[in-house]
């Protein structure tokens, strides 16, 4: 019986050695989470300075410290801001492969839907996005959302840029009321959670306000952008950079109403302060450039439109493949309008190359490019050719935007220009007529394009001698011209 004492004391001896080194390691891994916390932190600041290379540092000090601690959470945390890290300094691929590690941790030993594993997927959305990847991007932004309702709540304003993010690519891919869906959502959320002036509100009311102006709903539009502006001038001042993407939309209305000078005044303002700032990463002047080249076109001035263009196209990002696409476009209806056919087909073919590749057949861009390329075939007078390709632009245009939308009509205005040369005057008035009447539903009496349009049929009447309803028709086209 007495060796049970000195078994006892070896036995206490033991557990209070394996109980002073787990306070002693337990107090070292918490030194140790401490160090991880600050190099975290450090990371989180450089990422938000753009100090890109320096912020992956201080997540990769972090990462082993929490691996070493099992704090999970926090290992899947600095993968996903190393992916972060990565997007931001345009290393896609990488970003996807560390985006991918953050998911595959947050898998494993995290809670199903946690907000690591959101924030992994919604990276992914966003490098998928980036490379036109369109379903994907979705996918991967719709588990986001699924994950953000369910642990936020449906008014988080994580949730809002979950709804924000999604409108974005329904917007790219143009499916606009679907994308207006999102964005009012992302919208509502943001009124109720944040300050009236702040910036991610005007956000979401401009990409409303600009997805209106695709579907012709100008005066909506106009709404929205006005509310933009006010709350960016009422927070940045009358100067920012801010403003030049709003001035730049409100310019765009001004285009679509037919307003050429109020629409060149507001581009002016965009490209002034554009030329102000000076963080040469922050300039957006290729649309600026083109835009004022659009309205050089509309009011005949092809030399200067053709400047402008030329300098679109010279300041655009060599990964910006859909830009490529519009100023292909714009500079072969210039060389087209200049008669210089051979010049123009060889830019619109360029722009309908690039527009299948990234597109798909049914794009806007696509559309426009079949069409540029049946307009200069009408100016060879090869009809039947630019009956093909016309035909194919009107297809596209009504699949994506219905019946009632300023590119469908200047389809039927093709079409009948088409069957007027091919003397089937019958034919050429049903399709003016329809152009006329969809225009009239988007922009009311008066604007130029209606002008136009009356012009067109008067023509027709006169060809037809029909002199009683050709001067109704001129007159018509007077008083649209009143705008």
């Amino acid at each position: 019986m007495k060796p049970l004492p000195s078994l006892f004391l070896a036995s206490s001896f033991w557990i209070f050695l394996f109980m002073i080194s787990s306070n002693f390691i337990h107090a070292q891994i918490e030194k140790d989470t401490l160090l991880a916390s600050q190099y975290f932190k450090t990371g989180d600041s450089l990422l938000i300075e753009g100090q890109y290379k320096n912020s992956i540092e201080s997540f990769k000090k972090a990462l082993p410290i929490y691996e070493n601690a099992e704090a999970w959470e926090k290992v899947a945390g600095c993968y996903n801001k190393i992916s972060k890290n990565q997007w931001r300094n345009s290393k896609y691929k990488e970003s996807l492969t560390t985006a991918k590690k953050a998911l595959e941790i947050s898998k494993k030993y995290l809670e199903k839907d946690n907000l690591e594993e959101a924030y992994a997927y919604n990276s992914m959305g966003g490098i998928f996005f980036y490379k036109y990847k369109y379903d994907d991007a979705l996918q991967y932004y719709q588990r986001t959302l699924n994950i953000r309702e369910k642990k936020l709540g449906l008014n988080h304003i994580k949730t809002s840029d979950s709804y924000f993010n999604i409108g974005l690519v329904h917007t790219d891919m143009q499916n606009f009321n679907k994308a207006l869906y999102y964005f009012k959502n992302s919208l509502f959320i943001r009124s109720k959670k944040l300050n009236k002036n702040y910036d991610a509100i005007a956000i979401s009311s401009y990409m409303i306000g600009s997805t209106y102006l695709k579907t012709g709903d100008y005066e909506i539009a106009l709404s929205y952008l006005k509310k933009t502006l006010n709350i960016l001038t009422s927070h940045y001042g009358k100067e920012h950079s801010s403003l030049i993407n709003i001035f730049n939309l409100i310019g765009t209305y001004h285009k679509k109403r037919g307003n050429y000078d109020k629409a060149l005044k507001y581009y002016n303002k965009a490209l002034s302060i554009n030329n102000k700032t000076e963080d040469i990463k922050k300039k957006p002047i290729s649309y600026i450039y083109n835009n004022i080249g659009l309205i050089y076109k509309y009011k005949g001035q092809y030399d200067k439109a053709l400047n402008f263009y030329k300098k679109a196209l010279d300041s655009i990002s060599k990964n910006n493949s859909i830009s490529y696409t519009l100023k292909y476009n714009n500079i072969g209806n210039i060389y087209k309008l200049k008669e210089e056919y051979n010049n123009a087909l060889l830019y619109c073919k360029k722009a309908l190359e690039t527009g299948l590749e990234i597109f798909g057949e049914n794009n806007s861009n696509v559309a426009d490019s079949y069409n540029n390329i049946g307009e200069l075939h009408y100016e060879q007078k090869k009809y039947d050719k630019a009956l093909e390709y016309i035909s194919k632009s009107l297809k596209i245009r009504t699949h994506l935007f219905g019946e009632y939308h300023p590119d469908v009509a200047d389809s039927y205005l093709n079409l009948g220009d088409i069957y007027f040369k091919k003397k089937e005057y019958h034919t050429a008035l049903i399709y003016y007529k329809k152009a006329l009447l969809m225009q009239k539903n988007v922009f009311g009496k008066n604007h130029p394009k209606i002008a136009k349009s009356y012009n067109y049929i008067a023509e027709t009447y006169l060809i037809q001698e029909e002199y009683q309803k050709t001067l109704i028709q001129y007159e018509k086209a007077l008083e649209a011209n009143l705008v």
